[in-house]
């Protein structure tokens, strides 16, 4: 939980995302907590879709359940998202 730190941790990893090395990434969106990063963090999670990555929220019973990025990017808050690389 890095407080909305997202941009930033996500910008330190892009290498190792590239890399094909990560297959999971479970984060949190808090656009408020984001503030002025909010835009850069969107654009990188389209990035990263439009590179492969898959992206589901965590349902109360623990399963992913598939999410577009478009939903994601209407709700203000979102406690876990999993991204996982596309197959």
């Amino acid at each position: 939980d890095v407080e909305g730190a997202e941009e930033q941790v996500f910008a330190g990893m892009e290498g190792l995302l590239d890399s094909g090395t990560v297959e999971r990434v479970s984060f949190e969106i808090a656009r408020s907590h984001l503030a002025d990063e909010w835009e850069p963090f969107r654009e990188r999670l389209l990035r990263l879709g439009d590179s492969g990555w898959k992206f589901a929220t965590i349902s109360a019973s623990g399963n992913p359940e598939g999410v577009t990025l478009a939903d994601l990017f209407e709700r203000d808050q979102i406690s876990q998202v999993l991204m996982t690389r596309g197959r």
